[in-house]
């Protein structure tokens, strides 16, 4: 076996999504935005692409988009697409679907615009990646030339049982968007060096601003926990068992909605003797966050009891053994913040990133795509 690691290769995916996947959400949400915000090429003033297989069919800040790259992008935003049209209109899949007019919006239409819309954030940070000397070449040919070189060399460390990280095998889509991650975190840092350094008070406010958010401990919650079990056959459930305890615990949650005293409602449950109720105090802390066990009895009361603000009680919760349960938030105390000094690092950074958005904005702004038309009009969905 050759021992290999996918985490370099998700942790590529998961930022390259985050930064992608954020355009195309914009887009969707402001649909007014899609209204064709680029320019066809005046003949003669662009050259077209003289490989007819691959065409040109746009052009990004001068940079030359090959049919090849732009079919990558539309793979990508497929789904989307038909989920957007399948909600909105009701639409169903069918030959014709890609092509059909739904009140004005086509699909196909749409997803080229998207595809369009993403490659535009990529290319124009390959392009301020060439500027910087980070990227020789943001030309799709050269990528797919460091591809394939890339899996023959990755390919020839397995046969020869040598470790490699990540897949044995990168597909296109995987090795653009561990390129790409790549390439950005290399322009951030390059950006951050030639900027004017963040100075301490920056940091310092910037935390202050944060920290209730992002740097504070969970602290602790108190919670009353009220089970009512009901027996069974072996096998057999008992429905009248299960009946009369769910109209029990019922009548217990509105006691508790109209404000009986705990402590009341306690001694009255152990005078019932029909039913073995539990009733316990369930205090959460962030160590026990930490020790979390999906096979915990009292995994369901947790979730419910971290989703409620203090003194709300739970619906009824229908639990395994044969039981039904309740929980009251008592009390919530807030934790502690983590020190300046331990998040300071993850404070720069959060800053740095805001920095590289703000330019990856502005070179969005200031982009010009050109539509070839020729080539753009031949693209089909695969």
């Amino acid at each position: 076996m050759i021992p290999t690691s996918g985490r370099t290769f998700v942790f590529a995916m998961a930022i390259f999504i985050s930064a992608v996947v954020c355009t195309g959400y914009i887009t969707w949400q402001h649909t007014e935005e899609w209204s064709n915000p680029v320019h066809a090429a005046e003949p003669g003033n662009l050259p077209y692409s003289s490989n007819q297989t691959n065409p040109t069919v746009a052009y990004i800040n001068g940079a030359a988009i090959d049919e090849r790259e732009f079919h990558l992008f539309l793979a990508q935003v497929k789904a989307l697409v038909s989920g957007y049209f399948q909600q909105k209109y009701d639409a169903n899949d069918s030959p014709s679907f890609w092509t059909t007019s739904f009140q004005g919006e086509v699909p196909f239409e749409k997803a080229k615009q998207l595809a369009l819309e993403r490659m535009k954030r990529v290319k124009v940070q390959q392009l301020l990646a060439q500027q910087y000397g980070l990227l020789e070449d943001p030309d799709y040919s050269s990528f797919l030339d460091k591809w394939a070189k890339e899996n023959q060399r990755r390919k020839e460390a397995v046969n020869n049982h040598r470790v490699i990280y990540g897949p044995q095998q990168y597909d296109e889509w995987g090795y653009y968007t561990y390129v790409y991650s790549t390439m950005v975190n290399q322009l951030k840092a390059a950006l951050s060096d030639r900027e004017e350094p963040l100075s301490e008070q920056e940091l310092i406010d910037q935390y202050e601003e944060l920290k209730g958010k992002l740097y504070q401990g969970f602290g602790q919650l108190k919670a009353l926990k009220i089970v009512i079990p009901y027996s069974t056959l072996p096998g057999i459930p008992n429905e009248t068992a299960k009946l009369e305890a769910k109209a029990k615990i019922d009548q217990i949650k509105l006691r508790l909605e109209k404000g009986e005293d705990i402590q009341e409602l306690r001694q009255s449950l152990k005078r019932d003797e029909t039913s073995h109720w539990i009733i316990e105090e369930l205090v959460i802390n962030e160590d026990q966050l930490r020790r979390r066990d999906i096979h915990n009895p009292d995994e369901l009361m947790m979730n419910e009891a971290l989703s409620l603000p203090a003194g709300q009680i739970s619906g009824v919760l229908e639990m395994t053994p044969n039981s039904f349960g309740l929980i009251q938030t008592v009390e919530r105390k807030e934790g502690d913040y983590r020190p300046y000094r331990e998040v300071k690092d993850s404070v720069r950074q959060r800053m740095i990133d805001d920095r590289y958005e703000s330019k990856v904005k502005q070179l969005l702004e200031a982009a010009k795509v050109v539509i070839m038309e020729q080539g753009y009009q031949q693209i089909q969905m695969r």
